[in-house]
C-alpha cells in the first residue's frame, strides 16, 4: 500500500511511526505477521506511488521485488528500503498508528518522491514555496 507519510521516533532503539486507515484491507494481516517493510520511493516513480494506492490485489505483478531478511516485500531501484519488526499499535480516531523497530535498512543516492497538498512535487530549490507565500 502507499502511505502519506512515516516519520521517525527514535534513533536508540531505531524506530518509525506509520498511519494507516482503520479500514485498511491488509491491517489485520499485517498485525498478524509482525513485520512490515518500507519503501520509500525515488522521485521518478510517481506511478509506482499511484499503483499502490488502489486497492489492486495483484499490485506486485509485473515490477521487480525481493523479500528482506525478515520475510517482508521491497521493490528493487527505490531510493532506501526499511525493515520493521511491530513493536507498537495505537487506536486514534479513524486510524491505526504503528510503531516499528527497524531491523535494516538500505539507501541509495537520488532525489525522493514528494506528495504534498494532493500533488506530486520535487525538491528544487522553491518547487513548495507558494504553498508557503502569505497572502
Amino acid at each position: 500500500m502507499t502511505v502519506s507519510s512515516f516519520t521517525p521516533v527514535s534513533l536508540e532503539p531505531a524506530l518509525v511511526l506509520v498511519c494507516l486507515q482503520r479500514s485498511c484491507s491488509i491491517f489485520n494481516d499485517l498485525v498478524e505477521f509482525g513485520r512490515f517493510g518500507l519503501n520509500i520511493l525515488a522521485s521518478h516513480q510517481q506511478a509506482l506511488s499511484i499503483r499502490f494506492s488502489a486497492r489492486d490485489t495483484e499490485r506486485f505483478e509485473g515490477i521487480e521485488w525481493r523479500r528482506g531478511a525478515n520475510g517482508v516485500p521491497l521493490l528493487s531501484g527505490v531510493l532506501a528500503t526499511m525493515e520493521c519488526d511491530l513493536d507498537q499499535v495505537y487506536a486514534c480516531g479513524d486510524h491505526q498508528i504503528l510503531i516499528g523497530k527497524v531491523s535494516d535498512i538500505s539507501t541509495h543516492v537520488g532525489a525522493p518522491l514528494i506528495r504534498f497538498s494532493s500533488a506530486y512535487h520535487s525538491l528544487e530549490r522553491g518547487s513548495l514555496s507558494h504553498f508557503f507565500e502569505r497572502p
